[in-house]
């Protein structure tokens, strides 16, 4: 099951690298194909939002407002 917290991963900018995995202190993101998932039991640290190099991860505000970038996996 996944969680309603306020952190979110936008797959669309999510270029699925990883990065936030091994940031999270309670294991709790996941790769799901290809998109990463937060399970319940997050509580919003915000240590993957810092890993995250594309600002796929965010609370409360969309990536773009965050990160205006086109994500790397999107201009190829």
């Amino acid at each position: 099951k996944y969680g309603d917290k306020l952190l979110m991963i936008d797959n669309e900018y999510c270029g699925v690298c990883e990065q936030c995995v091994p940031k999270c202190p309670k294991d709790l993101i996941i790769k799901i194909g290809y998109t990463m998932k937060v399970r319940d039991g997050c509580d919003d640290c915000g240590l993957c939002i810092e890993a995250c190099p594309l600002g796929a991860m965010y609370k409360n505000k969309p990536p773009a407002a965050i990160h205006p970038t086109i994500p790397f996996h999107k201009a190829y």
